[in-house]
């Protein structure tokens, strides 16, 4: 992935580039001027007040460096992220890669080790968790494999440890837990055994 691919230094009609530091962090922000100011509290601002009671939002792209060598790049549109988002570590390896629509996270979303590895796989709509959610081990080994609807638990949870044995199966309905709940040792030998109906314990427990 390249270097920082939604920074091109070019800023969308109506805005302009602003370069400036906060609390050590260089950063390069495309903004527009609001007069007056926006008093909603979802809209970021991007400096503060000027004299007349206008500031300045974010609009486009904004690029957040580090003094550590890290940095961020992040798109907005009049003020809320929209569209892709990235981080990057000290040695530019790709961190983070996320979709914002309107200020919540929105499509998939990926996270991955300082070597490159993925760490993280997820879905959200509208800024609720849906669909199938992944996790890894830092060398490579499915960690869990998790399902939401709206933001809530549902359907099949399946957890691994590193050596690649399971460590816990189980099922959500709608008010939690239901049916068949298993763990187990990493030596792969059954731990527990548990029946869940409507998010409560019921029938054997061993």
């Amino acid at each position: 992935v390249p270097l920082t691919p939604a920074w091109a230094g070019v800023c969308p009609k109506g805005a302009t580039l602003q370069i400036r530091d906060e609390d050590k962090v260089k950063v390069e922000a495309c903004v527009k001027k609001v007069n007056p100011c926006s008093k909603m509290g979802n809209i970021e601002s991007a400096s503060n007040l000027d004299s007349k009671g206008g500031c300045f939002i974010p609009h486009g792209a904004s690029l957040y460096k580090n003094p550590d060598g890290s940095e961020s790049t992040l798109n907005y549109k009049d003020g809320k992220l929209n569209g892709r988002s990235y981080s990057y570590s000290a040695k530019k390896v790709l961190l983070s890669e996320e979709n914002f629509l309107n200020s919540l996270k929105d499509g998939k979303q990926k996270t991955f080790y300082e070597d490159g590895k993925k760490r993280s796989q997820e879905v959200y709509s509208a800024g609720l968790k849906v669909g199938e959610h992944l996790s890894w081990y830092p060398k490579g080994e499915i960690e869990k494999k998790v399902h939401y609807t709206d933001g809530h638990p549902s359907g099949t949870w399946t957890f691994w440890y590193p050596n690649g044995k399971k460590k816990s199966e189980s099922a959500y309905g709608t008010l939690g837990w239901e049916g068949l709940y298993r763990d187990w040792y990493s030596s792969d030998r059954l731990h527990l055994v548990a029946q869940y109906v409507n998010g409560q314990l019921e029938g054997t427990y061993t």
